[in-house]
């Protein structure tokens, strides 16, 4: 499929984390939430998100094209693609015989866009059929879920998306929610202690993208996890406002913090 990646948007937005103790003794730096930079164009998400036979060329003709960089917009300028990847980009491409035309006169092809908080669940459960292509209807090619109502089955999406069986952006995901026993959401299922949050991490570490942090986590588990999380390449992000404060979180080695800061 055409759409969710290109050649040089492999590197995920959650990088090898340093090493750094659970008491945080390490010194403490500024979050900053990081989007990847030097995306290469995609296409127009869903315009464009059409089945492409093996060795077949698509060239988007006419359109107006955002390059990333800060340039004004390249007027008129053609989009080829071969095999779901942008082979070449400019006003004077030469479209091989054979290629399909797609007239994009009048629209515009920009960078993917990648939402860093891009939960696939709502009220009333999953919603694996309808907002992968709402998510690519609005430009989004990369999509992080900060944590699942079902990881099981937000790892298998996102296993059929990279496998070309399934249409949505590259998906990348913190798998379940590490919280205390009980948490305050019912359906998430928390930890007692140091251990037991060092075990769920040890269970997920192989098949996520990140771990995220719910807001009655204490301090102690909330410093074994980050350590570990770190010590397997994996990054943190976390939901706040229980028992540990932002300043606290940032000097156990927290690497985001979602919806604002408490």
């Amino acid at each position: 499929m055409i759409c969710p990646t290109s050649p040089i948007s492999q590197q995920s937005p959650f990088s090898p984390a340093s090493e750094r103790g659970p008491s945080g003794a390490a010194e403490a730096k500024p979050v900053v939430r990081t989007f990847l930079a030097g995306v290469l164009l995609s296409s127009l998400a869903l315009f464009a998100c059409q089945p492409v036979e093996s060795g077949s060329y698509l060239a988007l003709v006419g359109g107006n094209v955002l390059d990333g960089s800060g340039a004004p917009p390249h007027e008129e300028w053609t989009v080829l693609i071969r095999d779901s990847v942008i082979e070449a980009v400019g006003a004077d491409v030469r479209i091989p015989r054979g290629a399909e035309r797609l007239d994009i006169t009048g629209l515009t092809v920009l960078p993917g866009l990648i939402d860093m908080h891009a939960h696939m669940y709502a009220m009333r459960g999953n919603q694996f059929e309808a907002y992968p292509s709402l998510f690519l209807a609005g430009g989004v090619t990369t999509a992080f879920s900060p944590a699942d109502f079902d990881p099981e089955g937000m790892i298998a999406l996102r296993e059929s998306v990279a496998a070309g069986m399934a249409v949505g952006p590259r998906i990348l995901t913190a798998g379940p929610y590490f919280d205390a026993e009980p948490s305050v959401v019912p359906w998430i299922e928390g930890v007692s202690g140091p251990e037991e949050v060092r075990a769920k991490l040890a269970e997920w570490k192989d098949r996520i993208d990140a771990a995220k942090i719910y807001s009655s986590l204490p301090d102690a588990e909330m410093g074994f996890l980050i350590h570990d999380a770190h010590a397997a390449g994996l990054k943190v992000t976390g939901h706040l406002g229980g028992p540990v404060h932002t300043r606290r979180a940032i000097e156990l080695g927290i690497d985001g913090l979602e919806h604002g800061i408490f």
